[in-house]
């Protein structure tokens, strides 16, 4: 019985001590490092802000709305270059003589000057941009092909028309023409179409479309405008 009982125990302590010990031949998994974290991207600098348009009537494709003629003024009181919206008054040290008289006229801020700009540089057929705020000729083509450009007729006040495309822009101030009925009114074609008194051999028969003119005159409010134009 003693000698089962040693065989016994001494079994269990060589079990236990196999259980404890550590198996040389155990496979250990190769476990990779993680990568390391990604530097963030470089982030684009802000945009910077588009450049601020210029204020209405500041450049030849635009100008200041108005209603009468209080609405308009200088752009400067002491040394005034462009018809824009009214200013407040200002006390000058230096002045220097208005170019014109600054105006409303068909909804807009105009300056009709004193003296009308000479031509200058070139232009092209159909190319010539008023100024209304500066009352100056611009050679602006507004990026269109020659053969699709057109010319409104004027009623009255500014028109720019290249009369001759070597001398430059042309500026003509048409002034108002006052009417009592469509008989005191006719259509001139030149530079563009535009309304003046009738000629006296004319007065006393209706305008007839084409064979008189491609646009038919009117009278409106007591003064003449260029009417309708037919496909001649």
């Amino acid at each position: 019985m003693h000698r089962a009982t040693l065989r016994l125990g001494l079994g269990l302590g060589l079990l236990a001590a196999a259980c404890a010990s550590p198996a040389t031949d155990a496979v250990i998994p190769d476990v990779e490092p993680a990568p390391p974290p990604a530097a963030p991207e470089p982030t684009a600098p802000p945009a910077s802000p588009p450049p601020a348009s210029p204020p209405p009537g500041r450049d030849h494709r635009s100008f200041v709305a108005c209603s009468a003629d209080a609405d308009c003024g200088w752009d400067n009181p002491c040394t005034p270059r462009r018809c824009v919206e009214a200013q407040p008054p200002a006390a000058c040290e230096e002045s220097s003589p208005s170019p014109g008289t600054c105006l409303c006229l068909a909804g807009a801020c105009t300056l009709k000057p004193h003296t009308p700009p000479p031509p200058s540089g070139a232009c092209e057929p159909r190319a010539c941009v008023v100024d209304r705020s500066a009352g100056i000729c611009v050679a602006d083509d507004g990026d269109l092909p020659q053969n699709i450009r057109s010319t409104k007729p004027v009623d009255v006040g500014p028109s720019c028309d290249c009369i001759n495309p070597a001398s430059g822009c042309t500026f003509t101030w048409f002034d108002p023409v006052p009417c009592e009925t469509v008989r005191d009114c006719w259509v001139s074609p030149s530079p563009r179409r535009h309304p003046i008194a009738r000629p006296k051999q004319l007065r006393r028969r209706d305008f007839q479309p084409c064979a008189d003119g491609e646009a038919a005159p009117r009278c409106s409010d007591g003064h003449c405008v260029v009417g309708p134009a037919f496909s001649c």
